[in-house]
């Protein structure tokens, strides 16, 4: 309540466009099924899977050929943004919720056929930059400093190199 200024609500920290892709551990599919962007979204929760008002999306970003791990890193960098919108949002309790169908499908963790695929596919959960990047972000102490690199790294583009 004191970071959001929100009183008594529940929020949602949506790692995709919920008209799209619901549920969790969406990383994987999208990195499978080769998606080309995504935004992450902020909402309301209700009875349903990821079916209550969105009060925030992201910007659209490219991930086309990223690693599992720069997709995920790129969902977190982009749902921090989002936070820092919410903190200025004064929001109210909307009730009821009605659940209403809409499409998109429903993911969980990769199951092993997904795994599979994605080996035969030679999509990658971490490729060796990513580990390499790991270990520069794990020498940073300066919270400032590991938001900037992330931030140039992922959000510009330049996920092939180390920076």
């Amino acid at each position: 309540k004191k970071d959001l200024n929100i009183n008594n609500i529940i929020l949602n920290f949506h790692e995709a466009d919920p008209n799209k892709h619901k549920g969790a551990n969406i990383y994987y599919q999208l990195a499978a099924k080769r998606i080309k962007t995504f935004q992450t979204s902020i909402m309301e929760c209700d009875e349903g899977i990821d079916t209550g008002r969105v009060v925030f999306k992201s910007k659209t970003k490219k991930i086309f050929g990223l690693s599992v791990f720069k997709i995920m890193l790129l969902g977190y960098y982009l749902q921090s943004n989002l936070i820092n919108k919410i903190k200025q949002l004064k929001l109210k309790k909307k009730y009821p919720h009605i659940v209403k169908n809409t499409s998109g499908s429903t993911y969980s963790f990769p199951s092993f056929a997904l795994e599979k695929e994605m080996r035969e596919k030679k999509i990658r959960t971490f490729k060796f930059i990513d580990y390499l990047f790991i270990v520069k972000l794990s020498c940073i102490k300066d919270c400032k400093l590991l938001y900037n690199i992330i931030s140039r790294k992922i959000m510009k583009g330049k996920h092939d190199t180390l920076g």
